[in-house]
């Protein structure tokens, strides 16, 4: 939900790079909490939907951002080889998140 209403919002606001990199080092922050809850299972219950919204939100805004960014920014001549490499980079990032998912899991499970 939170991905849709974040990728959704992408024409009504733009932020700029700082913004952006600020968004990221949430979702950083984001990966950490939740490994800790996974680990120390200090937040239980269906109120942790809360903050996994909150991951969307930042992940939907990122992606759309970075898109927006790239089109607003660069020259023609570079945008289409930058939109390209985002657009390949994507399912990229999506596959190695998922793979130290796995990671992260299969340590919790055995501690």
């Amino acid at each position: 939900m939170g991905v849709f209403l974040s990728r959704s919002s992408g024409t009504l606001f733009r932020l700029r790079r700082p913004a952006l990199w600020a968004v990221a080092w949430l979702q950083v922050a984001n990966l950490a909490f939740f490994v800790a809850d996974g680990a120390l299972q200090f937040w239980v219950g269906p109120t942790l939907t809360l903050p996994a919204l909150l991951v969307g939100c930042c992940a939907g805004t990122n992606y759309v951002q970075t898109f927006t960014a790239i089109d607003r920014e660069l020259e023609p001549a570079k945008r289409e080889l930058a939109l390209s490499t985002a657009s390949a980079g994507t399912p990229a990032g999506i596959l190695l998140a998922d793979l130290t998912g796995l990671v992260v899991q299969w340590c919790l499970f055995k501690a």
